[in-house]
């Protein structure tokens, strides 16, 4: 179950940071709390699109951590295997896209 402060954390605009790390040194994304969704499983859905390295790295390790705050004075680190805990929302580049 998740708890009330990531609840709280959410409901403000804030940062969202995913760090990720493959065969080379660790890399880190951010993006905003607004883009999260809670499924009623409590699983994060967080849209990554052109996050490509971060794409990579998953698909290497599924360990992951990630950071969310806001200013309702609290933040949360979270740290799970991707695949247990939330889905990074991956989408079809177009076309001439650079990978």
């Amino acid at each position: 179950m998740l708890m009330e402060k990531f609840h709280a954390v959410l409901k403000k605009e804030g940062v969202v940071s995913i760090v990720s790390s493959g065969s080379a040194e660790p890399h880190i994304v951010n993006t905003w709390n607004s883009y999260v969704v809670v499924t009623p499983d409590e699983r994060l859905l967080i849209p990554v699109y052109a996050m490509r390295k971060t794409e990579k790295n998953v698909i290497e390790n599924n360990r992951v951590k990630i950071a969310l705050g806001s200013k309702c004075r609290c933040a949360l680190r979270l740290t799970e295997k991707a695949a247990d805990f939330f889905h990074l929302v991956w989408r079809d580049r177009s076309p001439g896209m650079a990978a």
